[in-house]
């Protein structure tokens, strides 16, 4: 039996995401990425990993849950790591919102001094001050087109 699914180009997607930012100016991104989660995890991880060594910049990883608790926790060990940042792009919404907080927390405003991308463009993403940019999957769209075989 084939497998079947949507597939959704989470690397390129991610590629473009990071390109944007050092397109900005940007030459500190960091990502938050996560040892949980499957092939679009790791695909977002390796677009940005991309677009960093095709601009001649070091790539910066830290690793969250994928939930915001986790973004919080790695928006520290980055200030930490890597506090001269710039940038954030985040494996998924959830913890861009998490690590956002942190940043609030610590007098740090988005995106006048850190800019911040998350993905998945989830219905939350909207509720931030301001709206959270975000990379949106289209998953509904896609999905509507898919043929269904019995």
């Amino acid at each position: 039996m084939t497998e079947r699914g949507v597939y959704l180009d989470n690397f390129s997607a991610a590629y473009r995401a990071t390109a944007y930012l050092i397109a900005k100016g940007h030459e500190k991104v960091v990502h938050i990425s996560s040892h949980r989660g499957g092939a679009d995890v790791r695909d977002r991880l390796l677009g940005y990993r991309k677009a960093m060594r095709e601009a001649g910049l070091t790539p910066r990883v830290v690793y969250g849950d994928l939930l915001e608790g986790g973004g919080y926790k790695a928006a520290g060990e980055l200030i930490q790591r890597f506090p001269d940042a710039t940038a954030l792009f985040v494996a998924n919404d959830q913890m861009a919102i998490g690590a956002r907080l942190y940043l609030y927390e610590r007098g740090l405003r988005v995106p006048e001094d850190v800019s911040l991308i998350g993905f998945d463009d989830i219905p939350l993403a909207a509720y931030q001050i301001p709206p959270l940019t975000t990379v949106r999957q289209p998953a509904w769209e896609v999905g509507g087109r898919v043929k269904i075989y019995v």
